[in-house]
């Protein structure tokens, strides 16, 4: 089978901070690897590498998973007013409901749109942000490898990243992906 000499894979994982919920570990495939140059004049291109697969966190973005805690909490509250006498009978079993609806997808791990938007009714300005945190490595990296030097900041001086002589003898030592 014919493979593409510049396709590589590149593994990554994105995860709640707060709750410790990840979407799992993702493949994505990639021809040209787009790195950011580091904050100095100089640099290496291991050290662009590198900060292309340091752990990065990623504020104000939505959790399904601490939405559902959030919703949780708060009808727990609720079930434990209403067991007063005066409580409406039928707004207490519609609160029981939704709590049992809300606890099987915790259970089930359930954080999908669909889930949130259309099953459980709860939209998204009423959806909780949290910082989430990214990794992405190298799985399997292509025979040819085709780097784009990200520079967000335009600087009238150049600057400079040092590549070797000879990439075969570079090798790409696999890191750990986690949330350390």
């Amino acid at each position: 089978t014919f493979r593409n000499p510049l396709e590589g894979l590149i593994a990554q994982r994105v995860g709640c901070m707060k709750c410790g919920y990840s979407e799992g570990l993702s493949m994505i495939p990639f021809n040209c690897l787009t790195v950011p140059l580091t904050r100095s004049w100089e640099c290496d291109v291991s050290e662009c590498l590198d900060e292309y697969t340091t752990l990065e966190q990623i504020e104000g973005v939505e959790c399904g998973k601490c939405t559902l805690l959030k919703y949780q909490r708060l009808l727990r509250i609720l079930v434990d007013k209403q067991k007063s006498p005066v409580s409406d009978e039928q707004t207490h079993t519609q609160v029981v409901d939704r709590l049992a609806a809300i606890e099987a997808a915790l259970e089930e791990d359930d954080y999908e749109e669909k889930t949130l938007a259309k099953k459980l009714n709860i939209i998204s300005k009423n959806r909780v942000s949290s910082t989430k945190s990214r990794q992405a490595v190298i799985a399997r990296p292509p025979k040819s490898l085709v780097i784009h030097f990200n520079r967000s900041i335009f600087e009238k001086e150049s600057l400079s990243c040092q590549i070797p002589e000879s990439l075969k003898s570079w090798t790409m030592v696999p890191r750990k992906l986690g949330f350390d």
